[in-house]
């Protein structure tokens, strides 16, 4: 387990964050550049808790001058573990009305003058964005939006262009056609630089206006968006709050970086190359191992208390095959047995710690059928613990 860390990247009316305590104000040094503002480092009901002014105060940086790499370096040294932006944005839905908050779960990157990885010439790594935010961290920001009765929409893409320019009619239309959510300027690169430094990432959307679609687009002046951004804020603020009060003081990562080490270490026995090569890309393509609804109706036969629910069936035939080459090494390598079982000790940790009332047992829930969850059970199931 790791000690949460909770970052925050306030988007546009969001320059500070109200009952930080013991609050430090600190530059670190990057490699990357200039950060947007020094981090506001402190703490909220014990959790640690990192600030970031994404525009810095006064609003001075625009989405272009932006420096994403920097931003996202200084967040992880500062050790976090888990990040939330919080973005101001326009919405292609009636349904996503101004003063809609969305859990975005997917983007579409439009940008085209940004550094936009770590990564490059001498030290070239392909990092997946098929799934771009955390299961568990959305979990937890829908649950702190029902408490304070915030209504929120759990999914939508998150289209982000260049600007400083808002879309013509034209790219609006067609943004709309294709059955984007919401659009912005800023979460990408964020959340691509996020992933590459392994730190769960989340988007809380807040929308200020329809976009130029829609036929009562004329009507809505600039005093009305300030408006809408300042009643976005205050109800963002209280979000937050929320979140902290309830958020795990210890987390377990989203990735199996430590397992993959673990197995591909001067390791004779490797898993066919036909089949699975790391459990890192285990964790990535396993969401197309497992079928997710099949999955969601098997815990809850499990937790209702029927035994032998879980069979082979349950996988792909490219799952079926993991599933095998992973059960065939827990049973032949002691040192690959003793990584895996520490991965499913914490993740059943975090499960009791998030279970102990009915409103965690529909968080529990979600860890289950999110992609860490999937890895759990494949991996449990394959190590016979659910035998």
């Amino acid at each position: 387990m790791t000690k949460s860390v909770l970052g925050i990247i306030g988007g546009s009316g969001i320059y500070d964050l109200p009952g930080l305590e013991n609050v430090r104000e600190q530059r670190i040094p990057s490699p990357w550049g200039k950060p947007s503002a020094a981090l506001r480092i402190g703490d909220i009901a014990g959790l640690p808790v990192v600030f970031l002014s994404r525009h810095d105060k006064g609003h001075r940086l625009s989405p272009s001058d932006i420096n994403y790499r920097a931003n996202i370096d200084v967040l992880k040294r500062a050790g976090v573990t888990d990040l939330v932006s919080l973005s101001a944005c326009g919405s292609f839905k009636e349904e996503l009305p101004p003063g809609a908050f969305v859990l975005v779960d997917q983007f579409f990157d439009r940008t085209y003058k940004r550094e936009s990885s770590f990564f490059g010439t001498g030290c070239v790594a392909h990092v997946s964005m098929a799934h771009p935010t955390s299961p568990r961290l959305r979990a937890h920001l829908a649950e702190a939006a029902i408490a304070e009765d915030i209504p929120l929409a759990r999914e939508g893409t998150y289209v982000c262009i260049e600007g400083p320019q808002f879309s013509t009619y034209a790219e609006s239309i067609t943004y709309k056609k294709l059955g984007f959510s919401v659009i912005g300027m800023t979460n990408m690169p964020e959340a691509k630089l996020a992933r590459e430094a392994e730190i769960c990432y989340a988007t809380v959307a807040m929308v200020t206006d329809f976009d130029c679609w829609h036929p009562d687009h004329d009507a809505v002046t600039v005093q009305d968006i300030i408006r809408m951004v300042n009643a976005n804020a205050d109800k963002a603020k209280r979000l937050v709050a929320r979140l902290v009060r309830d958020f795990p003081r210890e987390t377990v990562r989203e990735t199996t970086r430590d397992v993959m080490r673990e197995q591909s270490r001067g390791s004779e026995d490797r898993l066919p190359r036909h089949s699975i090569e790391s459990l890192d890309s285990l964790s990535v393509d396993i969401a197309r191992m497992i079928d997710h609804d099949a999955a969601a109706d098997l815990w809850d036969r499990y937790k209702r208390g029927e035994r032998n629910v879980f069979t082979r069936r349950l996988y792909t035939l490219q799952g079926q095959q993991a599933f095998d080459d992973i059960r065939k090494k827990y049973r032949a390598d002691r040192e690959f047995k003793q990584t895996v079982d520490r991965y499913i000790s914490e993740f059943e940790r975090l499960l009791e710690e998030v279970s102990r009332d009915d409103r965690g047992q529909v968080v529990a829930r979600t860890y289950l059928t999110s992609e860490t969850g999937k890895v759990y059970t494949m991996l449990a199931h394959a190590a016979g613990r659910f035998d």
